[in-house]
């Protein structure tokens, strides 16, 4: 399939082979969402589905939950990828959500645009917590706000850090240097429904505005949760 341009695949999470070489393959949209308990013992990791596709310039990827990325081997890398797009839900206060951002941005060393489209799975416990707080939820993230408002920025991430979900290690350890982000990852786009102010999507945004050193633009949709001064006072450099 030496002509093979674009490759498409919606249903279980198995894995795809292909017989031949595809060295113009340039965009491939997989999404491996579907589950069902009864074929289940059929799934393959996320590692071993994306395995013939590591020549692609444009990967969208869909998923049941990011954490999936985690289960398996080590992604492969993609040399050549420009555009990576994820869609998926997250476990709420999961160091595999960070571990599995950490091998995404590990893989695509040359990706010069991020799309990712995140929502909180639903969580008991997290679901307890905020009804045992008076007002909602979002009246709870509006008064932690305000609370943290008139800090000063130093004193304010140090509180923020201790908030609804802190990022793993995985992304912040000094000794964890990521190619795209020194070199290449210029736009991040990154929609979800804010649960939080201080949720793992913001504090994944404000880690990519800190460290990609080339990045241009950063397009954050919350869903209308919250005020756009909110999310930008927290995304601030």
């Amino acid at each position: 399939m030496p002509s093979l341009r674009s490759f498409r695949h919606k249903g279980f999470p198995v894995k795809l082979s292909l017989t031949s070489p595809t060295p113009a393959l340039a965009r491939v949209d997989l999404d491996v969402s579907r589950h069902e308990y009864r074929v289940q013992q059929y799934y393959k990791p996320v590692s071993r589905i994306l395995t013939s596709f590591t020549g692609t310039r444009a990967l969208k990827l869909r998923l049941r939950c990011i954490d999936d990325i985690v289960a398996g081997v080590i992604l492969p890398t993609f040399p050549n990828l420009e555009l990576l797009e994820v869609e998926g839900r997250y476990k709420y206060m999961n160091k595999h959500t960070g571990l599995a951002m950490a091998r995404l941005l590990n893989s695509c060393p040359a990706m010069s645009e991020l799309r990712l489209r995140l929502n909180m799975e639903y969580d008991y416990d997290y679901e307890r917590k905020i009804g045992n707080m008076g007002g909602g939820p979002f009246a709870q993230s509006m008064e932690r706000f305000n609370r943290l408002a008139p800090m000063s920025s130093a004193h304010r991430d140090i509180v923020q850090l201790g908030g609804v979900s802190e990022l793993p290690g995985s992304l912040t350890n000094n000794n964890c240097t990521f190619s795209c982000l020194q070199k290449s990852l210029r736009k991040v786009t990154l929609k979800f429904k804010a649960m939080e102010v201080n949720c793992f999507q913001v504090q994944l945004a404000k880690f990519l505005v800190e460290n990609a050193m080339v990045l241009k633009e950063m397009q954050v949709d919350d869903g209308d949760q919250f005020s756009s001064d909110h999310i930008n006072l927290k995304l601030a450099r």
